[in-house]
């Protein structure tokens, strides 16, 4: 079977924002796709635990077995507070997530899981992400939602054991015959193809999905499909072709931790490029070492910010320290 998974997030946001999480096991021969809702709390985390569980183990999620997921949801988020206090996050952050935690916030997040035994497959569905099975000529929508169209009030798995979440997890079953797709999504997928199946014209797109090969088409494909009307979501799209072969062949799977780490890489270096760039065009070259030289640069400064949204946040104090060491007026 051949696999390509591709993740994206929201339009003006970053990867480190991403609430959608997907894992793919080769070995175990399991996907899962978990988005974490955005009206909850921490379902980054939920999400995450949500696929690992499942394409890890033999873990046939339900209502009744989830209790020790929320066990280790709490011990995560409870970890993941304690690293902000040793980074020096900032007080608010700190004084939000404990407030939270105190008051039983909790999160939520659909899911789709499938394993497959041969061609054979098998898994479970809570919410609107879905699995869309395709053979070229017709679409099933595999879904818990009884609804004729997706909105924003899915099923979901609740990290608080006592919250029970919404809706019932539905077994889905099936086999993957030559010529037949299967497209695992979330919700923006979702929504948008089942209005475009009930517009009869589903096929056009569902051959997009099935010709991205890389995450640089993925993205193009969910900017131009935003633009036609899909919601601007967290996007996330597994894809699993028959190759004749039984085991998992993955041609392509983007990784959220590198997406996050290459992404903070890349604004470190615009960063320390801006922070180079600015500050060396604003400070005058010249000698002049008076009260009056130390006035004008400061207030070159100044309009400089004012002026211009640097993407350093540093910028002003680093401007303002290259001054005291520039002038000796200053260190007297």
């Amino acid at each position: 079977m051949k696999i390509r998974a591709f993740i994206t997030h929201k339009l003006k946001e970053n990867y480190a924002d991403c609430q959608d999480r997907f894992g793919v096991n080769p070995d175990a021969k399991s996907i899962a796709v978990s988005d974490g809702m955005s009206q909850s709390w921490q379902q980054k985390i939920w999400a995450q635990i949500l696929v690992d569980k499942y394409i890890n183990s033999d873990w046939h999620p339900s209502k009744e077995n989830i209790e020790p997921l929320c066990i280790q949801w709490r011990k995560d988020v409870i970890s993941s507070i304690n690293k902000s206090k040793e980074i020096n996050a900032p007080e608010s952050i700190i004084y939000r997530n404990e407030r939270n935690l105190s008051n039983g916030s909790s999160a939520g997040a659909t899911f789709v899981g499938v394993r497959f035994q041969c061609k054979e497959w098998e898994g479970t569905v809570l919410g609107d992400s879905c699995l869309i099975e395709w053979d070229g000529q017709s679409a099933t929508f595999h879904t818990s939602q009884e609804v004729e169209c997706f909105d924003n009030q899915p099923d979901y798995f609740d990290s608080d054991f006592s919250k029970k979440g919404k809706g019932i997890p539905k077994n889905i079953s099936g086999e993957l015959k030559k010529g037949t797709v299967l497209f695992i999504v979330s919700d923006p997928f979702s929504d948008f193809l089942f209005e475009h199946n009930k517009q009869n014209d589903i096929a056009k797109y569902l051959e997009e999905l099935r010709n991205i090969s890389s995450h640089e088409k993925f993205e193009e494909l969910v900017d131009a499909w935003r633009n036609s009307g899909m919601h601007n979501d967290d996007t996330t799209l597994v894809i699993v072709e028959n190759d004749g072969k039984d085991d998992f062949s993955i041609d392509h799977e983007d990784k959220i931790v590198d997406l996050i780490r290459d992404e903070k890489k890349e604004e470190e270096e615009s960063n320390s490029k801006d922070r180079n760039c600015t500050i060396g065009g604003i400070l005058d070259e010249s000698k002049d070492n008076t009260a009056s030289g130390l006035i004008s640069e400061i207030i070159a400064i100044f309009k400089k910010v004012k002026k211009v949204k640097l993407k350093n946040k540093h910028f002003l104090n680093d401007a303002l320290h290259e001054l005291l060491e520039k002038y000796e007026i200053a260190k007297k």
